[in-house]
């Protein structure tokens, strides 16, 4: 009974290495620095930058955000897109990702970086912000 405790013990030390190898590595996100918006807030540009940072972790596991950031005042673009949409406001982020390696099938070059990909996020009054579109 002692040596099979014994050779557990020695089986979970050699595994321990293992685990900690397959964590995936953090890491940060470039917030592209943008000039000051008079439409938006600080305070809701970031709520809409979190948002996009959720769904790509939700949405796009095989992505890897390296720059995201607002695409600047342009109410026309944003007019359009609202109305498109049905929805009292639009706000543009732009990133840049890498695809990882192994994703073969996700409509993206496994390994390739996009940059200048925006993402589009809606919202009703001053409600919260939803991730409604996304691409070039």
């Amino acid at each position: 009974m002692k040596s099979r405790m014994f050779t557990y013990c020695c089986l979970l030390l050699l595994s321990l290495p293992l685990l900690f190898a397959c964590q995936s590595e953090t890491v940060e996100i470039k917030r592209v620095p943008m000039e000051t918006s008079e439409l938006f807030s600080q305070k809701e540009i970031d709520q809409a930058i979190e948002t996009t940072i959720d769904y790509v972790d939700r949405q796009f596991d095989y992505c890897q955000l390296i720059s995201l950031g607002y695409a600047g005042d342009d109410e026309e673009w944003f007019d359009s897109w609202a109305e498109q949409y049905g929805a009292d406001q639009v706000i543009i982020l732009t990133s840049s990702f890498r695809v990882d390696e192994n994703a073969t099938q996700t409509g993206f070059e496994p390994g390739a970086t996009h940059t200048g990909w925006n993402w589009i996020l809606t919202r009703k009054g001053s409600g919260k912000w939803t991730v409604s579109g996304y691409g070039y």
